[in-house]
């Protein structure tokens, strides 16, 4: 389920980075087609489609794809991981659509909308731990931990902006960036390659 909404949003997000890039190299291009275009919406719309909908979708489906396999048993709870795939694509749209309004999710008023991202993220964090504690397997593989460790830096780097929100500090989105954009891509990546 996770992987098949995570494919919906590639041409998506194609098609908008696409754009995007055209848009930066001439401005004037796309002015026929498209007349007066918001190049920061633009540019956040294919940041969301790509990151929130194409890579995170895909990301995890495979995650849950790595624990199905290594565990040799299905998820804990797949209703409730198909469940929060179809609430993870409708916050991915809405951040899609807000990227064209002044909520976009590079200013402070947005960056609390990031925080049932992280809520979701751990729902499926939890139900990582609790398909491997219920597991038969004694051992536990490299690839299952780096599942985990990923998924909670997700929980932690989505829920983290609630402190720009508040403090509207500059150092917590360099915090929530790296944990976004390192410490979870990394050891999924890791994960999948292992």
């Amino acid at each position: 389920n996770w992987m098949t909404m995570g494919v919906f949003w590639l041409p998506l997000a194609a098609s908008l980075t696409f754009i995007n890039l055209w848009y930066d190299s001439d401005p004037t291009a796309l002015t026929s087609v498209f007349g007066q275009i918001d190049a920061k919406g633009l540019d956040t719309a294919a940041n969301v489609a790509t990151f929130w909908g194409f890579l995170s979708m895909t990301l995890i489906g495979a995650g849950l794809h790595i624990q199905n396999r290594l565990l040799d048993r299905k998820m804990s709870s797949e209703a409730g991981a198909s469940l929060i795939g179809v609430a993870w694509m409708g916050l991915s749209m809405l951040l899609l659509v807000s990227a064209f309004t002044d909520y976009r999710p590079q200013t402070v008023y947005s960056s609390l909308f990031f925080a049932p991202f992280g809520l979701l993220a751990a729902g499926m964090l939890g139900n990582h731990l609790i398909t491997i504690h219920d597991g038969d397997s004694g051992e536990f593989h490299v690839s299952s931990w780096l599942v985990v460790l990923s998924m909670a830096a997700l929980t932690y780097g989505a829920l983290y902006n609630i402190c720009y929100y508040f403090s509207g500090d500059m150092e917590a989105v360099w915090w929530s960036s790296k944990a976004l954009h390192g410490w979870w891509l990394v050891p999924m990546s890791m994960a999948i390659a292992c």
